[in-house]
């Protein structure tokens, strides 16, 4: 299992993911967990993607889009132009891949996340998108300014209570990370150490471990959170 997020800020998104993947039947006597799984990607220089669900499965979609659609990436940016590639092509690929197969489907997910460019033609608009195979990958558009998934409902309750619009980056990040943290803290099904990527005007750019570590110090936590 996992838990994902993105959150939006004035003119920037943050996502963050925890990095704990599950092999067995959660019913069964017996589950292991492996915290090494990369949940977070940079799609084009304004975008990134959030995976959930069949891990490999949704990791191989994504990596066989982005071969194939490789030189198309290089001349495209932002969340919609994104979309309008990756939708077809994954509903295309997931009726091939299952067109013969007559039990029930794995649940995979992606967030598409990032900026689109405002009336300026700068790329400043945030936009958070989630797409779903149980749902053909329909395009869900979150605008309340932050979405979990995979396991959502302590996250989105925390969020729920915290999350303000006019977050600074550093504010956001120690929020986004702190969620997480407090949903492994509780459930076993996530764990491991936090990616937390930043997209902004300039561009993309991953948050290291030691300063994702840094944000969650009591003493930050209480400085940017009050909590």
């Amino acid at each position: 299992m996992t838990v994902v997020i993105a959150a939006s800020g004035k003119n920037f998104v943050v996502l963050g993911a925890d990095s704990r993947g599950i092999f067995g039947d959660v019913a069964g006597p017996m589950i292991i967990g492996m915290d090494k799984m990369k949940k977070l990607t940079v799609i084009t220089r304004h975008v990134g993607a959030l995976m959930y669900g069949a891990g490999e499965l949704a990791e191989s979609l994504l990596d066989e889009f982005r071969r194939n659609e490789k030189e198309t990436l290089e001349t495209i940016d932002g969340v919609l132009d994104v979309l309008k590639k990756f939708l077809p092509f994954c509903q295309t690929v997931w009726q091939n891949w299952f067109r013969n197969f007559s039990g029930k489907c794995p649940l995979i997910g992606f967030m598409i996340a990032g900026l689109d460019q405002d009336e300026k033609g700068e790329y400043a608009s945030p936009r958070i998108c989630s797409l779903e195979s149980r749902i053909n990958f329909a395009p869900q558009l979150h605008r309340y300014g932050f979405a979990c998934q995979g396991l959502p409902h302590l996250s989105t309750y925390i969020l729920n209570k915290q999350y303000r619009a006019d977050m600074t980056v550093d504010e956001l990040c120690t929020l986004v990370a702190y969620v997480i943290s407090e949903v492994a803290s509780t459930d076993s099904r996530v764990g491991g150490p936090i990616s937390i990527l930043v997209i902004d005007p300039t561009g993309a750019r991953e948050i290291s471990l030691s300063d994702v570590e840094s944000m969650l110090t009591e003493e930050n936590l209480k400085e940017v959170l009050k909590i």
